[in-house]
């Protein structure tokens, strides 16, 4: 199931819940972006300053993905560990339906994708960002680490 959000208020729950069963890839680019952070703390923060927000719950009612828009139009996105295709793919194609109403107010929408997160740079891609060529100066690096900007218009 697919929520839409406007506020995390509500929602702490199912943030601490995203945030103990993060991926290896998210937890590495936390671990890269915020060194020593508390996870917990740090999605929680993202979460409660954005200005609407997204979440993918599985059968069981457990949240599996999650992200948000802050007011600057900022992107962010995180998924548990273990999300399948058949979780994921039905999402992929839900999420391409609503990004209008996601973006009615924010757009262009932006950010940076840590290049390992292949997932997220899958949802990117299916919902129409643009990637900022490899030698861009909108990319970063941190400690080797390399961080992709992307950008949608509506």
């Amino acid at each position: 199931m697919y929520k839409i959000v406007k506020s995390f208020k509500r929602y702490k729950k199912a943030l601490k819940y995203v945030a103990a069963h993060l991926s290896p890839e998210n937890i590495e680019e936390i671990n890269i972006v915020c060194p020593g952070a508390d996870i917990e703390k740090e999605l929680i923060g993202i979460a409660m300053q954005s200005a609407i927000g997204f979440f993918l719950f599985d059968a069981e009612g457990n949240p599996r993905a999650v992200g948000g828009i802050s007011a600057d139009h900022n992107v962010w996105f995180v998924v548990t560990s273990g999300l399948t295709a058949k979780e994921f793919i039905p999402w992929l194609k839900k999420s391409r339906k609503i990004m209008p109403e996601i973006m009615k107010d924010f757009s262009p929408i932006w950010g940076h994708c840590y290049e390992k997160n292949v997932l997220s740079r899958h949802w990117m891609k299916w919902n129409g960002f643009d990637f900022a060529p490899e030698d861009s100066a909108a990319n970063y690096e941190i400690e080797g680490a390399k961080f992709i900007y992307f950008q949608k218009n509506q």
